[in-house]
């Protein structure tokens, strides 16, 4: 899954938890599930990355997952 995507899941569901709606704890860790696999793959990616614009990037959107 696509890291726009999980992050779009996340907050709907959280915006729908704000409003007082009941939420799903699976679909909560399934999205951390996904996030957690995409942080190790940027990881991954960026360990045998040696063009630095592309480890700039990489590291960027890896920071972006774990926050």
């Amino acid at each position: 899954m696509k890291l726009e995507k999980l992050l779009a899941n996340l907050d709907d569901y959280l915006k729908k938890v704000e409003k007082g709606k009941s939420g799903h704890c699976n679909k909560v860790d399934d999205l951390l599930r996904g996030l957690e696999r995409k942080r190790r793959k940027l990881k991954k990616k960026l360990d045998g990355e040696r063009n630095a614009t592309r480890q700039k990037r990489l590291n960027t959107q890896l920071k972006i997952v774990t926050l």
